[in-house]
């Protein structure tokens, strides 16, 4: 079936690698990926979902659905102005699973401001206590049936990945089965075995710190934690400093120039050389506008150019978050960093951002 769908497109055809291979576990459901953009639209869903083996002819058909839907001009999709859609030449190997993600999104010891899955899940934590699914037990049966692929990458996001029971059992998989963990964690609680698959260069840990005083933490992420969180990147920092990000997610309350300068001072004492700038997308950025015409507030804008700033300067690494921005939201930060600091080479940032939207779709 799959192979007469191809067959009526062209070889090369709007797609990306979550469609062609990708699994997302949530709470009560399986996705092909757990990526909000333009809005709301994202997140493609499949079917319902409570543990057990894979329905494996459910997301074959609904596979060859998105992607015929994808390939209509105009037609409205969740994946219409993500920018991982890209039409290229397709390997079409879908017997098999390279990019799995978990993020249930039921448990957190944080209130960070911007999450808007912590308010739309609210009321059904109240109604479901229990924890969903282990999902270990799934990757387990996956991996016995060979529907994991050899180069298979693991996301663990959504809420906090440590706090939950399969947690342990998930990273000793992906060690066992060479499988490389990508682990979005809050890193308010240190763990030895995540220190354990640094160490062994078989993790990339992602942190959204979004701060660069106490204070600031404790408005941001609702909870007086900078301190441990920092101790705690300064650990698995001295593992492997290549595999250790923190991110910072541009907000009103946290764009100032002495809240940039203390963050970027806080990642040089620690030994992180990796960070990543994001936005909150459900505002702005990606697919939103102000009254003025422009993605950000100015204050935004210029405190995310004074962060590239200050990390071109001490020789940090950075990237743009590929889902938060597009390419006009980026352009308009690259003018405030021109007109504050000039020596920008046109479309620099863009480059740049499209390098982390290429390195993205894995």
């Amino acid at each position: 079936m799959l192979d007469k769908i191809y067959k009526k497109i062209s070889k090369n055809y709007l797609s990306c690698s979550y469609i062609e291979n990708g699994i997302h576990f949530d709470k009560d459901s399986i996705h092909f990926c757990c990526i909000i953009h333009s809005g709301n639209k994202g997140n493609v869903n499949i079917c319902d979902f409570s543990g057990g083996n894979l329905p494996v002819r459910a997301i074959k058909n609904k596979r060859i659905k998105i992607i015929r839907d994808n390939q209509i001009m105009n037609r409205d999709t969740p994946c219409q102005g993500c920018p991982l859609l890209v039409e290229k030449k397709w390997a079409n190997n879908h017997t098999d699973f390279s990019n799995i993600s978990i993020a249930h999104y039921l448990m957190c010891n944080l209130k960070c401001k911007y999450c808007y899955m912590a308010k739309k899940w609210q009321e059904w934590i109240i109604k479901n206590l229990e924890q969903p699914y282990d999902v270990s037990l799934v990757i387990e049966n996956m991996l016995e049936k060979g529907l994991v692929s050899k180069n298979a990458h693991i996301l663990f996001a959504g809420g906090e990945p440590t706090l939950y029971t399969e947690f342990e059992n998930i990273l000793k998989l992906a060690l066992e089965n060479e499988i490389f963990i990508t682990l979005l964690s809050n890193c308010t609680k240190f763990k030895e075995s995540v220190r354990y698959s640094l160490a062994r260069k078989k993790m990339l840990l992602i942190c959204s710190v979004d701060a660069g005083t106490k204070q600031t933490y404790h408005s941001v992420k609702g909870r007086d934690r900078f301190d441990t969180v920092w101790n705690n990147l300064e650990r698995y920092a001295a593992e492997s400093k290549e595999l250790v990000q923190v991110k910072y997610i541009f907000l009103d309350e946290n764009c100032s120039k002495f809240e940039v300068k203390s963050f970027i001072k806080e990642c040089i004492k620690r030994g992180i050389i990796n960070i990543s700038i994001s936005c909150d997308f459900t505002k702005n950025g990606e697919n939103f506008k102000n009254e003025d015409g422009n993605y950000f507030p100015e204050n935004v804008s210029v405190g995310m150019a004074y962060m590239v700033y200050l990390a071109k300067q001490n020789h940090l690494r950075y990237d743009f978050s590929p889902i938060s921005f597009n390419k006009e939201s980026i352009e308009e930060i690259e003018r405030s960093y021109d007109r504050l600091f000039g020596g920008v080479i046109k479309s620099e940032f863009v480059n740049e951002w499209q390098q982390a939207v290429d390195y993205h779709d894995f």
